[in-house]
């Protein structure tokens, strides 16, 4: 499939598209029709909310096509990272506990990748996965800077090196010291706020207090089996604290996005893979996998509508990892 026509348009257009009323995001992804995936690329378009044109100023209609290339309008919500006790747009409550039950909230030893951790500060997110310092070898844990450095830009005094990280995360009950698993060993800062300062990546690890306090395997999928580049359409899967195992598949890539923090703020965040929505809050930090196993994202924000993941590699790269399976 050549996407060269779609990406350059989304290149040549994605300031005008945030400029207009309602929009929250774009990349791209395949046309859908009926809500099924046609073959035709298309600059995906994404909404708080589909309106009528009629409801809309001229300058806010997102046109059919642009440079010739379809465009394709997606109801998205209001992006939101996916920490335990986030609202869902439309929720009146915070989703509290585990949707599956105390396996994946309660104290485990050895912890494995799907269960409940934070920072000390934080109320409760996902271990993504088991990973090594690729300089030193150090066995550490994976999951999102929003869920292990307390959403830090890394000037804030939010989160230090050497901060205490829980499993379970505080939300879930976990207290200092006995449920002290690792330690805030580094993060990629986040920014937000005014000028729109891009991100690439939500994620931090933590380097484990010992090593036969985690597991590599993934919580009722098994060990990962390397990371891998993400496909459009490709299917995914997840093991959440939350959701447990849940599955989905990649619609758009490429994706940037504005996703509101639990600090109020709003980040953007570029070159993002979206999938169906396979995320609920308290996910966030999951790996994202493929049908072998093979990470292809870190997943870390979403909506009712869609989920949000940053792609692996960046991730391993921006924090110099390996992952362990």
């Amino acid at each position: 499939m050549d996407w060269s026509g779609a990406r350059g348009c989304l290149i040549r257009h994605r300031d005008s598209l945030f400029r207009r009323a309602n929009v929250v995001g774009c990349g791209i992804g395949y046309k859908r029709v009926g809500g099924q995936p046609t073959m035709e690329p298309a600059v995906c378009v994404f909404v708080r909310r589909k309106l009528p044109p009629g409801a809309l100023r001229a300058f806010d209609v997102i046109p059919g096509r642009l440079d010739g290339v379809c465009t394709d309008v997606i109801e998205a919500g209001d992006l939101r990272l996916l920490g335990a006790g986030a609202r869902r747009p439309g929720e009146g409550e915070a989703v509290a506990g585990s949707l599956q039950g105390p396996e994946r909230t309660s104290r485990r030893r050895p912890a494995q990748p799907g269960v409940s951790v934070a920072h000390f500060l934080v109320t409760a997110g996902t271990l993504g996965a088991v990973a090594r310092d690729g300089s030193t070898g150090q066995l550490l844990i994976l999951s999102n800077n929003h869920v292990l450095a307390n959403s830090s830009d890394g000037r804030d005094g939010r989160a230090s090196p050497g901060d205490p990280v829980l499993q379970p995360g505080p939300y879930d009950g976990g207290r200092e010291p006995e449920d002290v698993i690792a330690r805030l060993l580094r993060f990629v800062p986040l920014r937000a706020g005014p000028g729109r300062v891009e991100n690439q990546v939500d994620a931090a690890v933590a380097a484990v207090i010992a090593d036969d306090a985690v597991i590599p395997d993934l919580l009722g999928i098994g060990p990962p089996q390397g990371a891998a580049p993400a496909r459009m359409g490709m299917p995914v899967r997840i093991s959440g604290r939350t959701s447990g195992v849940r599955s989905g598949s990649i619609v758009a890539m490429e994706v940037t996005a504005d996703v509101g923090m639990a600090t109020g703020a709003t980040a953007r965040f570029v070159n993002q893979l979206a999938t169906t929505p396979i995320a609920q809050p308290g996910d966030s930090g999951s790996l994202v996998v493929d049908t072998a196993i093979r990470a292809v994202g870190l997943l870390f924000a979403g909506s009712s509508s869609l989920s949000l993941a940053n792609p692996i590699q960046p991730v391993l790269d921006a924090l110099g990892i390996v992952l362990v399976g």
